[in-house]
């Protein structure tokens, strides 16, 4: 369920995080936003037993506050 998929994401990426964008499909969901460091994000979302093959859509780029990031990553079968 995408409830599940938003839930799952709020709990794996917390604040600091600051989310503007979030698109989820059948197979694939992609956040956007910024963090302090945005390397660590693809580990912490592969983590999930929801999401799998996390990679950067985009490099990201370094902010005075921080650093933006585009992330894509796959949804399990079923979840």
């Amino acid at each position: 369920m995408d409830i599940d998929v938003v839930g799952e994401m709020t709990k794996i990426l917390p604040p600091p995080i600051w989310l503007n964008a979030l698109e989820i499909n059948r197979t694939q969901v992609s956040v956007a936003g910024e963090t302090e460091q945005a390397a660590p994000l693809l580990k912490q979302i592969d983590a999930s037993p929801f999401f799998e093959a996390s990679e950067f859509s985009m490099q990201p780029v370094r902010l005075a506050t921080g650093e933006a990031f585009r992330i894509r990553t796959q949804r399990e079968a079923g979840k």
